[in-house]
């Protein structure tokens, strides 16, 4: 398979075990105009349990958006100063 990679699509797949054929179930993202995951790239996704309500973790990237460091520095030390990944 070729795939484009200059072409963005957000796209779901779906798999019960850690080999096998993934089932599509499109383009997960409701009204996203970029269609690119809303300009981000996700690493998890959550379900809320006992509904059908999931929540994404995502890296978000902003073309012609400075970052500002100090903004940043204080979430990176809100972070580590509450991460307890044992709890």
């Amino acid at each position: 398979m070729v795939i484009n990679a200059s072409i963005k699509i957000a796209h779901l797949l779906e798999n019960e075990q850690a080999v096998a054929v993934f089932e599509s179930l499109g383009d997960p993202h409701i009204d996203d105009a970029s269609r690119a995951s809303f300009n981000s790239q996700i690493s998890k996704i959550f379900r809320v349990e006992s509904t059908d309500t999931f929540i994404a973790m995502a890296d978000r990237w902003l073309p012609g958006t400075p970052v500002d460091a100090r903004l940043a520095d204080i979430f990176t030390r809100v972070i580590a100063g509450t991460y307890a990944p044992d709890k």
